[in-house]
């Protein structure tokens, strides 16, 4: 028996932390600029292999990365084991219920989205091999097919994360575009298995080609029926009676090692045994959706990055790199995957914005590219040009996919968040304690308002929230459905006090709900309110310091009785609505006046529904004061100028307050129109946060409102002596921005 040396576990253990420590620094670079990790990865592998190490320093490249004898035998052995471990990772991204709940477009989609790109690549690879760089002794049948599989698949873990950084993930086009691509991996994997059993030469492990054919669709028809079955059976066990996450992770390990040696021995890759022990492990409902991400995570962070990293060990990128065949594999990928996708939306009668948005979604191939072109490439299938055309193409396309999906939806928005918040839609105790309940006790609510059936409408949301919960994490959760007949979006604002589960990434209670309804004509009301709600609430630091500090009305108002004492100020309270509902309207009106505070701001109020409020404080003697934002029609700056007493606010920019690196364009002629209906004195606030920025707002406004800017030097200094002296000094700065325009 032969043994590893102690030089070759040296070697083994030092060439592996050098690989994962370069592939995990260039990954988490990569995500800086917004890049997938694997790209950083795939670099780093470069960096170490043949192209980059192998021509500066060839001994150390040698020694760190033999291309042979035991240490190259290990490094496969360990990249094999993290490619296998990703597929299980990809496999559980995998819902099959969204392909039938989604319905008919998403299928679709899936349909159009693999057949036309396949038809097309088998053509074009039976016909003009010599153009895709075919080995002339290859089988043309096995080389067509891989052509029409590698053109025809997706990458799900790409679109996924693509759709989560634009707040799409769990929007109705989101599950779509999911929904499709589960379709794609599913049957691109089973035909690529298919592929690998043709190029048996009938002696292999005793089993002729038809026989590891019908093998293979035989284990993959019982891992997705009774293995799915037995599984979700044994879920709820392993979470009861083993610890968390330990259990069900070996759970998961212990399925996809021996679906994996189960494949391998039939003939096919182990990934496959893999990819469909994840799809029918992440196929259970008791899977939790905070287990998925530790899983993910174990994987993602360890076992992918030395995979991708080895992946540059094997070819050198330069010497193999044919531009004409890149340029032509980029061309005709792109080309067939988008006209299927984008033909198949159509089909399922999607707007010609939302089908470019599904195509140029569909058309990330990331990960799944690579993987299908490293095994094709050590079978022999395919040459290392080819190769190489084929990761910058997986590349190039997952790049690409989210700058122009953020393009094609790019528009000026029609509606804001606050605009569709009203009183007698917020619910500031729900009773619910499930999801269920919860959805019923908002519909009922929305309801109310807009006329339509209470019990339609909760199961088309229940619906909907069975295909993919909509906790979004941080404790907010987003319910949505377009509903016929509604001609208004409608947003129904509820809190639970004790939390309700609605399966967050992040395994939080949700105790702030957003239940949206659109009209089902207007597809792109949902993504624009998802999306601002998922933009306020991606970060909540700032709420979770605001509730361990005790943050209060109370408390602030505490606040503002002491400086009153010491100051003749002007003060202004800033408030949401909901605290002043739970306050008390002429409570607090009353409280503010006896303190001597001079006015208020409620920032989420819309001024259509500020009768009251106006009503309240303008007896009391105190001014209110109201938003005007860049979107605001004319006829809404003239309620804003009507209402508003002491100044009005300008909101310089959409979206959520902040530092900016600049200005917004759109201050001056926000302030040039609002000045048209009102002679109050103009104050802009929204990322303003330097004196050149207040320089600007003092040529078109009266005033500038600083907010974060103050903030973070609380962050930065918490209990320092020199923060009241930092903050005086900052104040002085400022103001000087004003002063300059004086003089």
């Amino acid at each position: 028996m032969q043994n590893l040396t102690p030089h070759n576990i040296t070697v083994m253990f030092l060439s592996l932390g050098i690989l994962l420590a370069v592939a995990r620094v260039l990954g988490e670079l990569a995500q800086r600029f917004h890049q997938p990790a694997i790209l950083g990865e795939l670099v780093a592998g470069v960096l170490l292999g043949p192209t980059v190490l192998g021509n500066v320093a060839p001994g150390v490249s040698a020694i760190l990365f033999p291309l042979q004898g035991p240490n190259a035998v290990a490094l496969e052995a360990i990249s094999t084991l993290s490619v296998a471990l990703f597929l299980l990772v990809a496999g559980i991204e995998v819902d099959l219920s969204t392909i039938w709940r989604q319905g008919r477009v998403g299928l679709k989609v899936g349909i159009a989205g693999i057949l036309i790109p396949f038809a097309s690549g088998l053509a074009v690879a039976w016909l003009i091999p010599q153009a895709l760089g075919r080995h002339p002794d290859g089988s043309p049948l096995v080389f067509a097919l891989f052509v029409a599989t590698a053109l025809s698949i997706s990458a799900l873990p790409v679109i996924a994360k693509t759709l989560m950084d634009l707040d799409l993930y769990r929007t109705d086009l989101g599950m779509i575009v999911i929904s499709a691509a589960v379709f794609n991996d599913l049957a691109g994997w089973v035909v690529f298995a298919t592929t690998l059993g043709l190029m048996g030469d009938g002696t292999s492990h005793g089993n002729a080609i038809t026989l590891t054919i019908m093998l293979t669709l035989a284990f993959a028809t019982a891992m997705l029926t009774i293995g799915r079955w037995l599984i979700h059976w044994a879920l709820p066990y392993l979470q009861a009676y083993t610890r968390w996450p330990g259990g069900v992770l070996s759970f998961a390990l212990v399925v996809a090692l021996l679906s994996a040696a189960f494949t391998e021995w039939i003939g096919i890759h182990a990934i496959f045994g893999a990819f469909l022990a994840g799809v029918a492990i992440g196929d259970s409902s008791h899977l939790r959706e905070r287990t998925r991400v530790t899983i993910d995570n174990f994987v993602s962070f360890i076992f992918a990055p030395v995979f991708f990293a080895s992946i540059g060990l094997k070819v050198n990128f330069v010497e193999h790199f044919d531009l004409s065949l890149v340029l032509t594999i980029c061309v005709l990928a792109c080309a067939c995957k988008l006209a299927g996708a984008v033909l198949g939306a159509r089909w399922g009668g999607l707007t010609p914005r939302e089908s470019w948005a599904v195509g140029i979604a569909m058309n990330s191939r990331g990960a799944m590219e690579i993987i299908l072109g490293l095994l094709a490439l050590e079978a022999g299938i395919i040459r290392q040009p080819l190769f190489v055309a084929l990761v910058v193409m997986a590349i190039v396309t997952s790049m690409l996919s989210g700058p122009l999906m953020r393009l094609v939806l790019r528009h000026v928005p029609k509606r804001r968040l606050c605009d569709l918040l009203a009183p007698r839609l917020f619910l500031r105790e729900l009773k619910a304690t499930t999801r269920r309940e919860a959805i019923a006790e908002l519909t009922a609510a929305a309801c109310g308002v807009s006329g339509l059936p209470a019990a339609s409408i909760e199961a088309s949301v229940w619906a909907r929230e069975e295909t993919l919960g909509t906790g979004i994490g941080n404790g907010v959760a987003i319910p949505h459905a377009r509903v016929e007949g509604l001609r208004e979006p409608v947003v129904v604002v509820g809190i639970s006090e004790t939390g309700i589960d609605f399966d967050a990434p992040d395994d939080r209670p949700t105790c702030l709900l957003f239940l949206i309804l659109t009209p089902r004509a207007d597809a792109g009301a949902q993504l624009e309110i998802a999306a601002e709600i998922a933009r306020i609430f991606h970060d909540a630091r700032r709420a979770e310091r605001a509730l361990r500090a005790g943050t209060s009305l109370r408390r602030v108002l505490g606040i503002a009785k002491e400086i009153r004492r010491r100051s003749q100020i002007p003060l202004l309270l800033f408030s949401y609505f909901n605290p002043l509902l739970r306050y008390g309207m002429e409570t607090l009106a009353r409280d503010c006046a006896e303190i001597g505070i001079d006015g208020c701001l409620v920032t989420d109020l819309c001024v259509e529904e500020a009768q009251d409020y106006v009503q309240a404080f303008r007896a009391r003697g105190l001014d209110t004061v109201f938003l005007a934002a860049p979107t605001s029609t004319q006829h809404r700056l003239q309620l804003v100028a009507d209402c508003s007493t002491g100044f009005v606010y300008l909101v310089s920019r959409m979206g959520v307050t902040g530092e900016r690196q600049a200005l917004s364009e759109t201050a001056a002629p926000l302030a040039a129109a609002m000045r048209a209906v009102t002679d109050l004195p103009l104050a802009v606030g929204f990322g303003v946060s330097a004196p050149e920025h207040v320089a600007q707002v003092g040529r078109v406004a009266d005033a500038a409102v600083v907010g974060s800017a103050f903030v973070r030097v609380v962050e930065r200094n918490p209990g320092s002596p020199s923060l009241a002296l930092q903050l005086e000094s900052m104040a002085r700065e400022l103001k000087h921005g004003f002063d300059r325009n004086e003089s």
